[in-house]
């Protein structure tokens, strides 16, 4: 638990820099959505629309799910936070694995001066999904707007959601030089590494290790603990 907790502290700081130094600053609108517009075609054919919008689907019930038992940071008062899984899903090559977002507007608090973006992991085994929250992007609303009592619109978070972790989905294929039949990008595996990496297993080799503790992890949806 230490070296995950310890990642999600390097994580967030290194988004609160990224952040602090851009104060107010816009995005080009194009740029944005060719990111989020290649990512969800990029996953659309690896995993096919019926399937595209049933993981989304699985994902959001499993969210209600976890607000309905009141399990650990899902007991928020709805009535004053806002939410919504980003409509970009991210498949790695084989599509059994898959990197989104949650947009969370406030923390329910008259005082709040800041939302957040929630990564969510999801992992496909024995022909089942399962999820289960990540790292968080924190985002203080001075550095985006003037008002910082009136909660960043879920638009402006799929922006920042677009610059700062789906544009790492995607690479320009090495091989494309505008050839016909060549794909111009293709998928950057090492978006996925997180999903392998000792700070979450450190023992883990095997696939079969790896969907052991990926089993034991969706026990408890909320790892590591933000």
């Amino acid at each position: 638990m230490l070296y995950r907790e310890n990642k999600t502290i390097v994580i967030i700081l290194l988004f609160t820099l990224i952040i602090s130094c851009n104060k107010h600053k816009t995005y080009n609108t194009e740029e944005i959505n060719n990111i989020r517009d290649n990512s969800v075609s990029m996953s659309l054919s690896i995993i096919g629309e019926k399937n595209y919008w049933k993981i989304y689907n699985q994902l959001d019930d499993s969210i209600k799910n976890w607000q309905d038992n009141q399990l650990k940071r899902y007991n928020e008062d709805t009535t004053k936070i806002k939410s919504q899984i980003d409509s970009v899903l991210c498949f790695n090559e084989k599509g059994n694995k898959m990197i989104t977002t949650r947009l969370m507007s406030g923390n329910g608090s008259d005082e709040d001066v800041m939302d957040a973006i929630i990564c969510y992991y999801g992992v496909k085994i024995n022909n089942q999904w399962y999820f289960f929250s990540a790292s968080t992007m924190y985002l203080p609303r001075k550095y985006y707007q003037e008002d910082i009592h009136t909660p960043l619109s879920f638009e402006k978070m799929k922006e920042l959601a677009a610059k700062h972790i789906y544009r790492g989905y995607l690479m320009k294929n090495p091989l494309w030089k505008e050839q016909s039949g060549v794909e111009e990008y293709v998928i950057n595996e090492r978006f996925f590494a997180d999903l392998t990496s000792v700070a979450w297993c450190v023992d883990c080799v095997t696939q079969e290790q790896w969907d052991a503790a990926y089993l034991e992890w969706v026990k408890d949806p909320v790892l590591p603990n933000l």
